[in-house]
């Protein structure tokens, strides 16, 4: 599935981030997938990740990353001072999804 506004988004987030260094620009894909993992870990990318799944018995709990890409900064986010700078623009994202809980509800102990 094509979701331009997670594109939009790494590439703001990555843009903005000082962990995103050119060393890092030249690192492994294991080393980017966990960059974006952390980037895209923000609770507020979660909640409108999870926006979809209102009114569902489940919920966002986290995502993993995968196949992370990179290059320069396109049309569709505000580019860095360096436009020439590498950044990640896209990836495919695993959603982790659990069971939502009831608002109140309260877990029960057995003796």
């Amino acid at each position: 599935m094509d979701h331009p506004w997670i594109a939009r988004h790494l590439l703001a987030a990555a843009a903005r981030s000082s962990e995103w260094t050119p060393r890092l620009a030249h690192a492994t894909a294991a080393e980017h997938n966990r960059f974006v993992a952390r980037l895209l870990a923000a609770p507020d990318f979660l909640q409108r990740l999870d926006a979809p799944f209102a009114g569902t018995a489940y919920r966002v709990e986290r995502i993993t990353v995968e196949k992370v890409l990179l290059g320069p900064p396109g049309g569709s986010a505000p580019a860095p001072a360096d436009s020439r700078r590498v950044l990640p623009y896209d990836a495919q994202l695993w959603l982790r999804l659990v069971p939502r809980r009831a608002a109140g509800h309260a877990q029960r102990r057995f003796s």
